[in-house]
């Protein structure tokens, strides 16, 4: 039995999809519209950063939607702070008139 390649390609052949050693096995093909896949030593694959999983994503969610509700509570802190500043800067000028 012969040893399995270490690079395969996933071809797009239209309507359908098939598994090719060439990344460009016909006239008209491009390596570009080739998906690789590389088999690699169990060691190295582990080392990978793997995608994120749901949780991590959902986690993140909530983690923003406190820091959003946080500044919208400083937001208006502020915009409260600001409108007494300027009440004040109206009465200081019209008692300085």
């Amino acid at each position: 039995m012969d040893k399995p390649p270490n690079t395969i390609y996933l071809i797009n052949e239209g309507d359908y999809y098939s598994w090719c050693e060439d990344p460009a096995p016909g006239i008209g093909m491009e390596e570009v519209d080739a998906v690789r896949y590389m088999k690699m030593p169990v060691t190295v694959a582990k080392g990978l950063k793997m995608p994120r999983t749901v949780e991590h994503y959902q986690a993140n969610a909530i983690r923003d939607q406190e820091l959003i509700l946080e500044q919208k509570d400083e937001i208006g802190r502020l915009n409260r702070r600001i409108n007494k500043l300027a009440q004040r800067n109206i009465k200081m000028r019209k008692r300085n008139g």
